[in-house]
Parts: C-alpha cells; sequence; structure tokens
C-alpha cells in the first residue's frame, strides 16, 4: 500500500473508498476513449487503454408510427373525396315559384262546351278538381263504364265531403284525337277558386304544369296546391288494397 505519507495526497471523500482496498478509478474523460488512472496518492497507475472505436454513423431513423397513427393516415388515403355536386333526393313537395305559373284568371263567360262542364259540377265552389286526359271522352258521350267505376270507388274510400270536389278536363277530343287545354283547364280553376287539384298520370300533369319537377307529387303553386297520383290505367291494374294505397295521400286533404 505504500508510506502512510502517501495518504496525505488523496481527497477526503476518498479516503473510505482507499482504506477499504480501492486503487484505481475510471476516468470521465470527455473523449470517445476510456482511460484508468490511479488514486491519487497511491503512486500506481496501469497503461491506458486502448480507444474504442466510435460507432458507426448511420443515416437518421424516421420514428416508428403507433398502430393507431397508422391507421388513420390509411383511412385518410383510401377516403374519397366527397363531391359538394349531390343529387337531389326525391320530394314529397316542392314549391311552385320557380315554375311557369297559370293564366291570370278571365272574366269572359265559358264558352260551350266548357259552360256545360260548369254546370255539370256537383258544387259551385268544389275544394277539389279531379282531372285526367281521358276525361274528356267520358264528359263529351265516350265514357268509359270501368273509369266511372273507378272514380265512385276512389270518393268514396276518401270520405270527401259532398259537393267539395268536381272533374274538370285538361283535354278535348277533336276528331277522336285528346287536344291539350291548358288555358281553358286554369280558367276553370279560377273560376271555381279551387285550392286543390288532382291530376290522375304524368300525361295529365304535363297539360296543367309542363314543367312539374320530376322527383316530387306535390307543387304548391300561387294559384293552388298540384297533387300528382298514378294515371288512370294504372290505378285500374291494381288490387283493391293497392289502389287504396296508391292515393292515401289525398285522405289527408282537408277538405
Amino acid at each position: 500500500m505504500g508510506s502512510p505519507a502517501s495518504r496525505l495526497n488523496i481527497p477526503e471523500s476518498l479516503r473510505p473508498w482507499h482504506a477499504m482496498g480501492l486503487e484505481f478509478l475510471l476516468s470521465s474523460a470527455p473523449e470517445a476513449g476510456i482511460s484508468v488512472g490511479p488514486v491519487s496518492g497511491t503512486g500506481q497507475s496501469t497503461a491506458p487503454a486502448p480507444r474504442q472505436a466510435a460507432p458507426e454513423v448511420s443515416s437518421p431513423r424516421r420514428p416508428t408510427p403507433s398502430p393507431t397513427s397508422q391507421k388513420s393516415q390509411q383511412q385518410a388515403q383510401h377516403q374519397p373525396v366527397q363531391n359538394r355536386q349531390t343529387s337531389a333526393s326525391p320530394q314529397s313537395s316542392a314549391s311552385g315559384t320557380d315554375m311557369r305559373q297559370p293564366p291570370n284568371p278571365s272574366s269572359r263567360p265559358m264558352p260551350a262546351p266548357w259552360d256545360r262542364f260548369v254546370a255539370m259540377a256537383s258544387s259551385t265552389r268544389p275544394r277539389v278538381l279531379l282531372t285526367y286526359p281521358e276525361l274528356g271522352f267520358d264528359l263529351t258521350g265516350h265514357s268509359v263504364p270501368a273509369r266511372g267505376q273507378l272514380m265512385r270507388t276512389l270518393l268514396s274510400y276518401l270520405k270527401w265531403p259532398k259537393g267539395t270536389s268536381a272533374f274538370w278536363p285538361c283535354a278535348l277530343p277533336f276528331d277522336g284525337q285528346l287536344q291539350p287545354q291548358y288555358e281553358m283547364f286554369w280558367r276553370g280553376v279560377h273560376h271555381f277558386a279551387c285550392p286543390h287539384v288532382v291530376c290522375f298520370g304524368m300525361d295529365a300533369m304535363r297539360i296543367v304544369a309542363p314543367d312539374f319537377p320530376q322527383d316530387t307529387d306535390t307543387v304548391l303553386m300561387e294559384a293552388c296546391t298540384l297533387h300528382l297520383v298514378p294515371s288512370v290505367d294504372e290505378l285500374m291494374g291494381k288490387l283493391p288494397h293497392e289502389l287504396l294505397l296508391s292515393v292515401a295521400g289525398l285522405a289527408k286533404l282537408r277538405v
């Protein structure tokens, strides 16, 4: 262990370790290599250890994303961009503000045979006007019994108060062919001041409102509300319960 005088150079904090036999301490030099030196005052030393080779510097590695972040990125990549121009969904009713408005009311007397059709109406103030193209045949002596029976069945199911509905043609036969009667039809609507018009089939509706939208069955016009139901031919081919379901919306009208 050497002369006792050699302990004089040992720092006070290291003397207990020296007393237990500690002779060497590893140096915390800033260099990459590690050197070994004696404890001060021991008078003994060893050759410095060979320097360790510095580790190879590899290119920086990207941090591994967590499974949650990976899933979010995959969803973002595969998620389609939403189209802002979505198609219009079918509607049960629409506004007729953008549609062609009917002709203005006329104070002129109804010409023949329209004056007769006015007289045939069950009421001078009906709340609902019913029309279909073949009605022109039915009102001019070329009726089909099946159509008349169909209308009686519908009115019986709808249970509207007596006098609240009337038939008004949207077309009349000329030389055996039905011709649209747009102007005269709307004269009748104004004459009766009728708030509801029911068109059986799109052919009738195209006469009454040429630009009636395809995605609805009800349009609120300035003069009245237009209601579209299946055509007479379609209704005649239905079973009784199917027939009633086809016009169920009309039963909700308050007339």
